[in-house]
């Protein structure tokens, strides 16, 4: 689920944001929306950028939902239905900040002792431990990595993520899946991550399981990171994008 490597330079970062441009209309229209709503919710301090954060997930929900009602013959048709579930057979990624949002909801839902049995109860193995019968027990709130992942062959999925035969020996993934979504959400994402790190905000991409405990039991904090006295794991972090200078 990577995006790119991790770089540590201003260039590097206006490079990445500028290649939104280049690679599609999805892309661009994700990035846009995103970076519109994280520089508002920056200003209203930690309460309003992770409020941000939950209008960034919706709104790159919208705009996919506009696009693929629109012309559907242009964005093509996902195999993917409720009940499936093998793209949740791999590490899942998500942004820091996204984790804090997820996190915070759960508990509002007054959800955080059952999420936190789940990740609990893991073996860090490849599924996801929100995965139950093929579903999503976090849907409404999953990461937008998860939300931009769709294709056309089910099957493709099932022989890969089962392990039935090796992802080298699959057919191509380019040719599986949709461009569209994927290329909308992760614009958003990285709308919401640039404008971050622009601002000097550490705005790291982490494996969402693991994250997500620190988070629920206490031992990670949206208003440590805030204060940029975060103490986030090495092994956490993925090689999204470059820490801020």
């Amino acid at each position: 689920m990577s995006l790119s490597p991790a770089l540590d330079s201003d260039a590097a970062i206006d490079r990445i944001g500028r290649s939104v441009n280049r690679l599609s209309v999805a892309e661009c229209a994700g990035y846009e929306s995103a970076r519109a709503e994280a520089e508002g919710g920056l200003r209203e301090g930690l309460d309003g950028l992770l409020a941000a954060t939950g209008r960034i997930v919706a709104q790159a929900g919208q705009l996919w939902e506009g696009m693929r009602s629109g012309a559907p013959e242009a964005t093509g048709k996902a195999a993917c239905r409720a009940g499936c579930g093998w793209c949740c057979h791999q590490r899942v990624g998500a942004l820091l900040p996204e984790v804090f949002w997820i996190a915070r909801r759960i508990g509002d839902e007054g959800r955080r002792d059952e999420a936190l049995a789940r990740l609990s109860g893991s073996k860090g193995g490849k599924a996801c431990p929100f995965l139950e019968e093929g579903g999503c027990t976090i849907y409404a709130l999953r990461p937008l990595k998860c939300r931009g992942l769709y294709v056309r062959d089910a099957a493709w999925c099932m022989r890969t993520y089962a392990g039935i035969v090796a992802p080298t020996a699959a057919p191509p993934l380019a040719g599986v899946l949709l461009p569209e979504p994927k290329d909308l959400f992760d614009g958003a994402l990285k709308g919401l991550a640039l404008t971050l790190i622009r601002k000097g905000r550490d705005c790291p991409g982490v494996e969402f399981a693991p994250t997500l405990r620190l988070v629920l039991d206490g031992r990670l904090t949206a208003e440590a990171w805030w204060r940029g006295r975060i103490q986030l794991p090495e092994a956490l972090r993925l090689d999204w994008f470059p820490a801020p200078r």
